[in-house]
């Protein structure tokens, strides 16, 4: 399973092209990068808040396990770069931060999951 948050400011959280344009260019890639079938993939959007400090208009922040074999840790900034390079046509200049990250992929070294009352299906 991999999750991916996209938080964005509200001034564009409501402009459903570029979200949903954003969204399923990330899911793809995602999907083709991390070779893991389309259902793997969990996307969530989320709203800015005032109280955010030095956010800027979007960041996405992709959050996985390591891979058999911990692959993903070392492929982490190729994969990085692929997913960059699916979406950078999509997201519109004013969202982009220049000189400042706003996607950021997470591997996790460790970790468990589970359906809520399935004790019998934890990861």
């Amino acid at each position: 399973m991999v999750r991916v948050d996209i938080t964005v400011s509200r001034r564009w959280i409501d402009d459903e092209v570029t979200m949903v344009g954003i969204r399923d260019a990330l899911h793809a890639s995602i999907v083709e990068t991390f070779a893991v079938k389309p259902d793997d993939v969990e996307v969530r959007f989320y709203g800015m808040h005032k109280l955010n400090l030095n956010s800027g208009e979007l960041a996405i922040e992709i959050i996985a396990g390591p891979g058999k074999n911990n692959s993903r840790i070392d492929d982490c900034r190729s994969m990085l770069v692929q997913i960059n390079r699916a979406i950078e046509k999509i997201v519109p200049k004013e969202l982009r931060k220049k000189g400042k990250s706003n996607i950021w992929l997470l591997i996790g070294a460790k970790g468990s999951s589970m359906p809520i009352g399935c004790l019998e299906f934890i990861h």
